[in-house]
């Protein structure tokens, strides 16, 4: 089989005439252009294979291809349904090592097979890494969303099966889908965003990608264990008493309050300052920006989904979560890569508001092992991920600067509108169900994260 590349970039077979920009593509995969033609040419024979039971991929013959070095492919194919078409395939390698196909044609019934979504994030690559060690087969789908990723990064676990392409895609999530015992649901736009003109981007990728995997789950004969990645963000607020009121909710801060430097809630009946506490998960949930909506309807539709098939499905609200591979400064960043980002450019962080503001920071690994114990537990509902113990965005700035030896933070005065004042987790339901209870300190993961890799 043959095919001519036109001048243009593009191939002279009409089956394969949409493929376009092998220049971005080849640099995606890192192989040369004439190896790459050759992979245009048996991708369509491949594909059915490689986006589907990894025991039919198993018996692939995978020399016949000969190609080196071919960490994934990804297709920009502009009239194609699916934006991208891509798999691991060949002889590939992953630091140096072999990069072979893992999965037995006669594997294991014991052996469970999990799907990972956003299995190449930053939590989410964690998440696959802790259950490899644990023995798991697992499968990844991932878009590799260009505000995250360049190209595929360099940490992917050499032990798992990846699938490129959008969780929006139907035809796709139901091949993922197929045999597996378990989800565990990272994929999601993360952060605050630019503005409001990202609405439908979150609303998308995080609402839409979400209703089409469980609809996908939904047609299975049996249900799956489904572990959903949600988020603090759904409370907006935090937990407050007033000394007069006890438990009291605050109303959204005025943006003229937040103009004069009064950046602390106060109770709506007495006007008296409060008090925050630890967050439990029976508080009213209170989405204050886009971010926080799609997660809060992430829940909700898996609530539904549970309800409706009979599945057991849990969902992770995570805290503040910083650790290696944290993608870099951009405005979908967590504040810590923020941080870390400027000291490393040798800028002082820049501190929003007073810097009192109070998160509890957890280490990515906590978050991956929550992960690990969720998807093995019988326990279900909502649960705080979280390592306990509150510290202000201030003082993470300063002790992140001391770590680096860089400059020291400055405090601002600025502020955004969907930023809430104080979020701070119980952990009493995690530990009690599910037997969680986060092991970095947070001296002990600010240190780390001073040299950590970033994405």
């Amino acid at each position: 089989m043959t095919h001519a590349l036109r001048h243009d970039g593009s191939l002279a077979d009409p089956e394969l005439a949409g493929f376009r920009d092998l220049e971005r593509v080849g640099a995606l995969t890192r192989v040369s252009e004439r190896e790459l033609v050759r992979v245009l040419q048996v991708v369509a024979v491949c594909q059915p294979v490689l986006l589907g039971d990894p025991r039919k991929r198993a018996s692939r013959h995978v020399g016949e291809l000969h190609l080196r070095e071919l960490d994934h492919l990804r297709l920009a194919a502009e009239p194609c349904a699916s934006a991208t078409v891509a798999a691991a395939t060949g002889e590939r390698r992953h630091d140096g090592g072999d990069r072979g196909n893992r999965f037995d044609p006669q594997r294991s019934a014991d052996v469970t097979l999990v799907l990972v979504t956003g299995g190449c994030g930053f939590v989410g690559s964690h998440v696959v890494d802790e259950l490899v060690a644990g023995g798991a087969d697992v499968r990844v789908l991932d878009l590799l969303h260009p505000l995250s990723h360049e190209r595929a990064p360099e940490y992917l676990n050499p032990e798992a099966e990846y699938v490129f392409g959008d969780i929006r895609d139907p035809e796709l999530v139901a091949q993922c889908v197929d045999g597996v015992e378990s989800v565990s649901h990272q994929a999601a736009m993360v952060g605050l965003g630019s503005d409001f003109g990202d609405v439908v981007d979150y609303v998308g990728h995080n609402d839409l990608g979400t209703a089409t995997l469980l609809r996908e789950l939904a047609r299975r004969p049996a249900p799956a264990r489904l572990v959903l990645a949600s988020s603090m963000v759904v409370y907006g607020e935090g937990r407050y008493r007033c000394e007069e009121h006890g438990l009291v909710r605050p109303e959204p801060r005025k943006q003229e309050r937040l103009e004069a430097g009064a950046f602390e809630p106060t109770c709506s009946l007495c006007s008296r300052s409060l008090a925050p506490e630890a967050v439990p998960e029976d508080a009213r949930i209170d989405p204050r920006n886009v971010y926080a909506a799609t997660k809060a309807q992430q829940e909700q539709l898996c609530a539904a989904f549970a309800r409706e098939t009979g599945a057991a499905v849990t969902a992770l609200r995570y805290h503040n979560v910083y650790g290696p591979r944290m993608p870099r400064d951009t405005p979908y960043a967590g504040v810590a890569s923020i941080f870390r980002s400027a000291l490393e450019g040798g800028r002082a962080p820049q501190v929003f508001e007073d810097g009192r503001q109070l998160r509890d920071f957890v280490h990515v690994r906590d978050v991956a092992a929550a992960n690990v114990l969720a998807l093995g537990a019988p326990a279900t509902g909502a649960f705080n991920v979280a390592s306990g113990e509150p510290h202000s965005v201030g003082d993470l700035a300063s002790d992140l600067a001391a770590a680096i030896g860089g400059a020291a933070p400055e405090t601002t005065g600025d502020y955004r509108l969907g930023d809430v004042r104080h979020v701070f987790a119980s952990t009493e339901r995690a530990a009690a169900e599910l037997g969680f209870r986060a092991k970095v300190s947070f001296a002990e993961g600010v240190r780390e994260l001073a040299t950590a890799p970033l994405r």
